[in-house]
Formats: structure tokens, C-alpha cells, sequence
């Protein structure tokens, strides 16, 4: 028989599809590039293991430069003390630290040129907060504690993620004379791998002499750490849409209910021999209660966030019935009769390319048009990763009936569906976007340039999460890498998504957009979501250490509380730089609406709020970039501080650029 299981996997990922769908307030940072030579230096701690089996700790400075870049592409490049001294996760960390500080602080990431050098062998993510407090403190000509060291990777909107071996890291920083060790918040207690004891790391700190600081966020670190105080944005309220957009919201939720019950009215026809089994009744079941969410969720007034649940109700009632004429169609045809079925898919192509030729057609004209226009690319984005996985799961289907190719076969067929319905997310959002007027998108402004620059960071976390999380579990299970990524983009969506968009969407655009505004600002908005997806599966993955099933749905976070703290931070700081844009007098549509499925999520069950924290950190990443972008933080912070701490342009960057090493590419 026909099994949906797989294909119900893909509804559970399924709220990244709404997500049809921000740099905080620096009054006193600069707003353009660095502008001439900063520097700092930064005491990392790291550990590792000794001939003997145990662990030690170290502790090294860090010296790191940043300046304006002479052709203004980004640039971060890496000196080393010896051949292949630092590895891939190291420079991940300094390409994701650069990113984030760049938009933490509002200064143009395009045009930024950063230089890290590190003497010995050192690699991991758990230097990335600390490499943002550097380039921090390098742009804005602060000074960084010389006794003061910091452990903790970073995430998009500036919270710090957990790291391993801080016991060590604690005998290393206090060898080197440290007094001050910053550690990420969740952590308290871990083990000592020499004694085999659980310690108390702050007790174990001062044992050393050295005074051991938990902490949440960059904001926190900094201050402790230049005894500066990093601006945020002021503190808002949950962000809101006007009433037009409500309405016009209301109208949009109205199309898919009617999607919707013409799926619940063609699912009824069926015979009782295709859609009663446990598996399409369970789906259908789901679709019923998520129209009833939406329901209780416009009698509370939440418009915005309701949307998210009358697409879910489409997402299940519509896999309800593809997998009920699935089963069907192998009870009359087998299985060969399954696979023409699901490989007679032109109705998704002329969808794509129809969708495909509105956004090469219906390029935006103001900001607040480019806002929305941002959030349509990510749904187009996530729709054109699942078709060419769809294909590519079609074009290698077994030649024999099995389980497993049955299996394979909902699998596809769950692809197709959520793609078909992502195009109709597209559709619905460039029908919003004419509904906007507002300022002239600004001339000269290098869209691709930035896009390339959220590449790199996307690129950064993918490579850590290979290193951290494929790679040891592909060797626990005695297979290729390849093979378990094939396998985890099976049961994960959004890991396949991730890989499929940068594989073959991102570098394959311009077959799909053409070469124009279009494709420039497509390529901004997927870098952003991707950035923030692949940010997202870490945390997952390997921050929280979320325990799986057998089909790879979240059983338990073991760091519940941590998940917690990375949510209310997220919230807090997307409601801050959104709150920023609408001062501005700028659309913030896509962006709230976000925030509100986030918070609607945050309050679910686990799977749901671990979707919620990525959804925050996109609506946060949105809202950042495009004010940035916009010009709109340079001219809030010139009339918050006239006076510009930004740095002049170094005469032989242009001569050094060449000679200079890079990674992260």
C-alpha cells in the first residue's frame, strides 16, 4: 500500500511556506562602510585533547582589522601562522561574526573588509560571538579588555548559541592570566572530561581566579567586554499592520478557505477505498482543525497570523487528497500506474513559469512594494527547491514496486503539492504589492552585492552544520556524507530546501528571473531566508540537541529552557528593528506578519517553536537589511548623532586586496 508517511513529514515543515513573508539603532555607529583602518584584539579560548586522552584548554589573541573594501565587495580573510592552521568552521564563525556585526551595527556590509589573525591551530563555531564583539569594537574605535576572554557561537539577531568544553576553556583563560570569561547563558553546570565530574562553572571559574559571566546576547557581552554600551533599538510593542492591510489580508484568507473547501468537496468524492486509511484520515483531520485555528484566531483579531493556518488547512487537505488518489491509482494501476501519475506534472510547471514571469514583470517601484516583493522571492524560493526535488526524486524512482519506492513516491508527491501551493502564496503577495505606494527605491543601490554577502553567511552555517552534525552521524552510522544528507534532506524539509536552493536555485537564478531587477532583488531576499533557515536547522540540531524519531520529527529539546531564552530574545528584537521600519514610514507588512506566526508558534507544541525561532530571526533579518538598504538608518541615525565614527578609506586596500587570504567562499 501506498504510505503518506513521508508526505505528512512535509506538511509538518510546512509553515516556512507562509512566510510569504532589520540592523539595529546605532545613534552614534557609523552607517555606511568603515571608512579607514580599525583595529582590536580579542583573547579566544578554546580546548582540545591531550596525548594522553584528556583535554586542555588554551587561550590566544586574536587580531582583527576592519576597513573599507576597495571595490566594495565583501571580504573576510584569515592569516595564518602555518598552512591550513585554521579549519572550516573557524572561518564560517568569521564570515557569520561579520555579517552580524555589520547589521547589528548598521554599517554597509557590502563595502567592509575584515581581517582575522590567529596564530596557532584553532577551528569550531565557538568563537563567533566573540569575533562580532571584535569587529565590533574595531569599527566603532572601542577597546577590548586585554584580561577578558568569551566562548559562544552567534545567531542572526545577535543571541549567543552554546558551545562544549567550557571547563577547559576556563583552566586555559586562566593559564593566560584571564580575570573576566564570558560563557553562553544556558550553560551552568557541564562535565570536566580529565576528572569525570559534573562542575559548577561559575564556582570552578573562581577556583582559578578567573570570574566566570553568563550571558544572553551581544548586547550584554559587549558592555561587559569594552565597558561600552552597544545602542539597540528601543524597546516596542508587538508590530501591527493598518487596517487597510487587515483587510485586504481578510480578503487573501477568504481565497483560501474556498481553495479549501474545494479540496475538503473533491476529497469527499473519492471512494472510500482510497482516502479511509490512517494515514490520509489523519492528514484530513489536521486540515480540519488548522481551519478551525484560523478561525479562533480572526474572532481574537489576529489577522496576520491566521493566514498561516488557512494555508496549513490547504497544505493538509490537498495531501489528503493527492495521497488518497495516490492510493487509488496503485490499487487500479500499480505502481507504475503511481509514478506516470505523479510524472504527468505540467500543471506545477505552468504554475512556476507563470508565477516565474510575474516576478520578472512585476518588479517593485517603491520600498514598500520591494518589502513585499522580498517576501513573495522566499516563497518562490522554497517552491522551485521542492519541484527540482520533486524531479529529481521522480527521475530515479525504482523500476520495481517496493516499499521504499512507495515511500519515495508520497514523498514527491508531498513536494509537488506544497510547491503548487507556494506559488499561490507568490501570486497572492505580488497581488498585495500593488496595493503600496511610498518612496522610490534608491538608485545605485548594490542589491546582489549584499545578496552575495547573505550567500556567504548561508554558505558559512551550512559548512558548520555539515562539520557538526552530518559528518559525526554519517560516521556513527558507517555511511558516505553524501548519503546521510540525501537521507536528512528527505526527513528534514527545510535542510532540503537549504540544499537545494544553494546547490541549484541560488547559482541557477537568472535561468529562472533573467538578468535584471528582478533577479537582483530575488537573490537578495533567498539569501536572507536562507541564511536564517540554515542558522535555524544549527540551533536545531545541534544548540538545542533535538532528539528524533525514526522519521526525523522532535521527540524532546533536552535544552528546553534555552529554547525559551532564544525565543523571548527574538521576539523582543524583531519587535525592535520592525518597529524601527514603520517609524520610518516604511511597509513592514511581511516582516510583522512573521512576527505574528512566530508568536502564534512560540506557543505551540515543540516542532512549532522551533519553527517560531526561525520565522523571528527572518522577520528580525528582514526588517534589518532593508532599512539598511533603504538609507533609512543612516538618515535616523544622523538626526539621532551628527557625529560619524566611521572610518576613511585605506589608500592600499586596492593593492593589498589581491594578495590578501580569503575563505568563506
Amino acid at each position: 500500500m501506498l504510505t503518506s508517511r513521508h508526505a505528512s513529514q512535509v506538511v509538518v515543515a510546512l509553515c516556512l511556506l507562509v512566510s510569504a513573508r532589520s540592523s539595529a539603532w546605532a545613534d552614534d555607529a557609523p552607517a555606511a562602510a568603515p571608512s579607514e583602518r580599525g583595529k582590536a584584539t580579542v583573547n579566544v579560548v578554546a580546548y582540545g585533547d591531550r596525548p594522553d586522552g584528556g583535554a586542555a584548554g588554551i587561550c590566544r589573541p586574536v587580531y582583527i582589522t576592519a576597513e573599507a573594501s576597495a571595490d566594495g565587495t565583501p571580504r573576510v580573510g584569515f592569516f595564518e601562522s602555518q598552512v591550513g592552521a585554521t579549519g572550516n568552521q573557524w572561518r564560517s564563525a568569521g564570515w557569520m561574526a561579520a555579517l552580524t556585526a555589520a547589521t547589528l551595527s548598521d554599517f554597509d556590509p557590502r563595502a567592509t573588509r575584515v581581517s582575522i589573525e590567529y596564530q596557532g591551530g584553532v577551528d569550531g563555531p565557538s568563537a563567533g560571538a566573540l569575533l562580532t564583539i571584535g569587529i565590533l569594537a574595531a569599527v566603532r574605535g572601542d577597546t577590548v579588555r586585554s584580561d577578558a576572554a568569551m566562548t559562544g557561537a552567534i545567531n542572526p539577531d545577535g543571541s549567543i548559541g552554546p558551545v562544549g568544553g567550557i571547563p577547559h576553556k576556563i583552566e586555559g583563560a586562566a593559564d593566560k592570566g584571564m580575570k573576566l570569561l564570558l560563557i553562553p547563558g544556558d550553560k551552568r553546570m557541564e562535565l570536566n572530561k580529565n576528572t569525570k565530574e559534573i562542575v559548577d562553572l561559575v564556582e570552578y571559574g573562581q577556583s582559578k581566579g578567573v570570574e566566570v559571566r553568563r550571558v544572553f546576547n551581544i548586547y550584554e557581552a559587549y558592555e561587559l567586554m569594552t565597558g561600552v554600551e552597544l545602542p539597540r533599538p528601543p524597546a516596542a510593542a508587538a508590530p501591527r499592520v493598518s487596517l487597510a492591510v487587515q483587510q485586504r489580508i481578510k480578503k487573501t484568507i477568504v481565497d483560501w478557505m474556498d481553495r479549501y473547501k474545494h479540496a475538503l468537496e473533491a476529497y469527499q468524492q473519492l471512494s472510500g477505498e482510497a482516502k479511509y486509511s490512517e494515514e490520509v484520515e489523519a492528514m484530513y483531520l489536521k486540515g480540519v482543525e488548522a481551519i478551525k485555528q484560523c478561525r479562533d484566531l480572526l474572532q481574537e483579531g489576529e489577522v496576520t497570523a491566521s493566514m498561516w493556518d488557512a494555508v496549513m488547512a490547504n497544505a493538509y487537505s490537498y495531501l489528503a487528497m493527492e495521497t488518497a488518489r495516490c492510493r487509488y491509482t496503485y490499487a487500479n494501476l500499480g505502481y507504475a500506474g503511481v509514478v506516470n501519475r505523479l510524472r504527468d506534472n505540467n500543471w506545477l510547471d505552468k504554475d512556476v513559469a507563470e508565477i516565474s514571469r510575474r516576478l520578472k514583470r512585476e518588479t517593485p517601484r517603491t520600498l514598500d512594494q520591494l518589502s513585499v516583493y522580498l517576501g513573495s522571492c522566499d516563497a518562490y524560493l522554497e517552491g522551485v527547491s521542492l519541484q527540482i526535488m520533486a524531479k529529481a526524486i521522480l527521475a530515479n524512482m525504482p523500476e520495481e514496486d517496493s516499499e521504499e519506492a512507495l515511500e519515495l513516491a508520497a514523498q514527491a508527491a508531498g513536494y509537488q503539492i506544497v510547491a503548487w501551493l507556494d506559488m499561490k502564496l507568490v501570486g497572492d503577495y505580488l497581488d498585495w504589492q500593488d496595493a503600496y505606494d511610498g518612496i522610490p527605491i534608491p538608485q545605485l543601490t548594490a542589491w546582489r552585492q549584499t545578496g552575495q554577502y547573505m550567500f556567504h553567511a548561508a554558505s558559512a552555517n551550512l559548512a558548520v552544520f555539515d562539520s557538526l552534525v552530518i559528518e559525526p552521524r554519517a560516521e556513527a552510522l558507517s555511511v558516505a556524507p553524501d548519503l546521510y544528507r540525501n537521507a536528512m534532506a528527505s526527513k528534514d524539509m527545510t535542510y532540503g530546501i537549504v540544499l537545494v536552493a544553494q546547490k541549484a536555485v541560488l547559482p541557477n537564478l537568472e535561468k529562472f528571473l533573467g538578468d535584471g531587477e528582478a533577479l537582483d532583488y530575488a537573490y537578495l531576499a533567498m539569501n536572507i531566508y536562507t541564511h536564517t533557515r540554515a542558522a535555524a536547522l544549527l540551533a536545531k540540531h545541534y544548540g538545542l540537541g533535538a532528539e528524533l524519531d525514526e522519521d526525523g520529527e522532535v521527540t524532546r529539546i533536552p535544552r528546553e529552557r534555552t529554547l525559551g531564552e532564544l525565543l523571548t530574545y527574538a521576539d523582543d528584537q524583531s519587535r525592535r528593528n520592525i518597529a524601527l521600519l514603520q517609524e520610518a514610514g516604511l511597509n513592514a507588512t511581511v516582516p510583522a506578519q512573521m512576527h505574528a506566526i512566530a508568536t502564534i508558534k512560540s506557543r505551540r507544541d515543540v516542532p512549532q517553536k522551533l519553527e517560531a525561532l526561525q520565522e523571528y530571526w527572518a522577520a528580525d533579518a528582514h526588517a534589518r537589511i532593508l532599512r539598511i538598504l533603504s538609507g533609512v538608518a543612516q538618515k535616523q541615525q544622523e538626526e539621532a548623532a551628527p557625529v560619524n565614527k566611521g572610518l576613511s578609506p585605506d589608500p592600499e586596500a586596492a593593492t593589498r586586496a589581491n594578495s590578501a587570504p580569503e575563505g568563506g567562499e
